[in-house]
């Protein structure tokens, strides 16, 4: 169902497909962040079909997790860009692309705008209602410039069995 680019993509980068939580306050079911792409889903606003985050990442200072980045204004660039591809009661599959290529970058941006990807338990929660054992993020698609010959290389992976199983069971099936 066509690409998963923003309208001026530029530059290498992947395809995600995953399904995002709520917004706080909202339905308890999995919603907020990723569907694996080439690109990044960004909702500046849950109820836009469609966005960009441009918001520099950097290690967080208050988390006791290793590795855990945070939305830093003292931090490095990196830009989301994603839309919705279907619209639940208190969930939402999402089609994103980035940029840019920031360690967790697609999970922090999703969190930062209160739409953390379903499973997430380091920038979101893990959600009981649902079955995801893991964080429901994709790489769809993959595409970069080979680094011999500067050729175009692409790769892509459909969805795996455990995240079109949950899209069921959130769609009720």
């Amino acid at each position: 169902s066509g690409g998963c680019a923003p309208p001026s993509a530029h530059g290498a980068g992947g395809a995600a497909a995953g399904a995002a939580a709520p917004p706080p306050g909202g339905a308890a079911a999995a919603a907020g962040a990723a569907a694996a792409g080439a690109g990044a889903a960004a909702a500046a606003a849950p109820e836009h079909d469609e966005g960009r985050i441009d918001l520099p990442l950097g290690s967080s200072r208050t988390s006791r997790v290793a590795l855990k980045m945070a939305v830093r204004a003292d931090g490095v660039a990196a830009s989301t860009w994603g839309r919705v591809v279907e619209r639940r009661a208190g969930w939402r599959l999402l089609c994103i692309s980035r940029n840019t290529g920031r360690q967790h970058q697609i999970r922090v941006h999703m969190a930062h705008a209160g739409h953390p990807v379903v499973g997430d338990g380091t920038y979101g929660r893990r959600h009981a209602a649902t079955a995801a054992m893991r964080q429901m993020l994709h790489a769809k698609t993959l595409a970069f410039r080979h680094p011999g010959n500067g050729d175009e290389v692409t790769f892509h992976a459909p969805l795996p069995l455990d995240m079109l199983e949950l899209i069921e069971e959130l769609r009720g099936h």
